[in-house]
């Protein structure tokens, strides 16, 4: 009878490997010199680990509107700062002060937001330098 251990073996390491490849540092994906600022109504918002993720749509100085994508922290993080799912919601109108990706795509890491009533939060950035 041939030994199972060379299979259990290779589908442990699959199953390290694939969550963890999903998962990113900040430096090579965001730039923390290239704070931008955007405001818009938000059209999603998706509460799923490894970071939640909120999408906006943003008006250029063109007139173009651009659906942004603007990463946080983790679940766990946020609902420890005072976040509930209830927090915001699809429609709202918010502002996000954060950081750029690098390959100049319409995507960030929220580090703070502001609410239409002016309430401040934290987005829980990544942002080892804490900017």
């Amino acid at each position: 009878m041939k030994s199972r251990l060379p299979v259990l073996f290779a589908a442990a390491i699959c199953a390290i490997c694939v969550p963890v490849s999903a998962h990113h540092s900040f430096i090579p994906v965001f730039d923390a010199e290239n704070i931008i600022e955007a405001s818009g109504a938000v059209t999603k918002v998706d509460w799923r680990n490894p970071h939640v993720w909120i999408y906006i749509d943003v008006d250029s100085e063109s007139g173009e509107t651009g659906n942004w994508g603007f990463e946080m922290g983790s679940i766990n993080t946020l609902i420890r700062q005072g976040w509930s799912r209830k927090t915001v919601q699809v429609g709202d109108t918010i502002s996000i002060n954060g950081y750029r990706a690098r390959d100049g795509s319409k995507r960030g890491n929220v580090n703070s937001l502001t609410l239409a009533n002016g309430v401040e939060l934290t987005g829980a950035s990544s942002n080892p330098e804490g900017n």
